[in-house]
């Protein structure tokens, strides 16, 4: 008889594209999940995947098993979810991923929209860059993102995004440089300064390199980091200057040594809410309906 945690296993190898990374994901050795998959394979009698010298390869009749043992596999996940509402058990987790941009001014934002909700789902949130985010989405390790809306071209078609809060960008930099005590500075004012960026080509550095081609500018960038903290402490030490998303910057420098000075011409930017097409579980979606509520209540999404 067919096991849910073989379909478990399946999925996984399915979705990592190989046994050692799927046996990662779920936290066994490669030979049990191999053994565990070829005992499937025996009891539905057919091979779900080809070995082949980068990982596996899905059969046809291995892919449509795995289409309908996906529904079935999440259909028990649900009513093992039931089972402990109806006991009075929390329901799991809820995951929740933030673009270190947005993180600052959203947090909040999230904690009180999910505040009068009763506690089923444990939350969990965690900061990430852009892609890490899209990827996790992707493994099933988050339930939702947070970040900057990014180019459609980098958003899988297995992910859908929703505008949820809007942002200019401003520009970032330590109380004693020149640009201080200016009102705003112009975009072509920066050619020369050293700028100090997050991942490029995602998130709100694909939005600050826009401006400057815009404009038939090249931006003079000095260093690359992976987070906001990090960016914002290098500019707090002299290293360069940044542009960042305003209110997320307005948060930090209430705590560090910096100036926030708008720009011209500035750009807005969107915050998007990312997560997978297919549906998850209902306490998992009431999660997501009350953040993007909330969130669009507070008029924090405007044209």
């Amino acid at each position: 008889m067919l096991s849910i945690r073989q379909l478990r296993y399946a999925l996984a190898v399915w979705r990592e594209g190989t046994f050692v990374k799927a046996a990662e994901k779920v936290h066994i050795s490669q030979p049990a999940i191999s053994e565990q998959v070829g005992q499937l394979e025996s009891e539905i009698g057919f091979e779900l995947f080809r070995r082949t010298g980068h990982g596996v390869e899905v059969t046809d009749l291995g892919r449509t098993f795995l289409l309908e043992a996906e529904e079935v596999y999440l259909s028990m996940l649900r009513l093992n979810e039931t089972a402990n509402q109806l006991r009075g058990a929390h329901g799991g987790l809820f995951s929740i991923g933030l673009s270190s941009g947005v993180t600052p001014f959203l947090v909040p934002e999230v904690i009180r929209a999910l505040s009068d909700l009763s506690p089923k789902l444990r939350l969990e949130i965690s900061t990430t860059t852009t892609r890490q985010i899209y990827k996790l989405l992707l493994d099933d390790s988050l339930d939702v993102g947070l970040t900057v809306e990014t180019n459609p071209r980098v958003l899988s078609r297995e992910l859908v995004s929703e505008r949820v809060a809007t942002d200019k960008m401003a520009l970032i930099v330590p109380k004693n440089h020149r640009f201080t005590k200016r009102k705003s500075v112009k975009l072509k004012e920066l050619i020369d300064e050293p700028l100090i960026m997050s991942e490029l080509s995602v998130g709100y550095s694909e939005v600050v390199l826009s401006m400057f081609s815009d404009l038939g500018l090249h931006a003079n960038i000095s260093a690359i980091c992976d987070n906001f903290t990090t960016i914002v402490a290098m500019v707090c030490a002299g290293a360069g200057i940044a542009i960042m998303p305003q209110h997320g910057a307005g948060v930090e420098a209430m705590s560090a040594d910096l100036s926030i000075i708008p720009l011209s011409p500035n750009r807005t930017v969107y915050v998007t809410m990312v997560r997978r097409i297919r549906k998850m579980s209902p306490d998992a979606e009431l999660y997501v309906e009350s953040i993007s509520n909330h969130l669009k209540q507070k008029r924090l999404l405007t044209d």
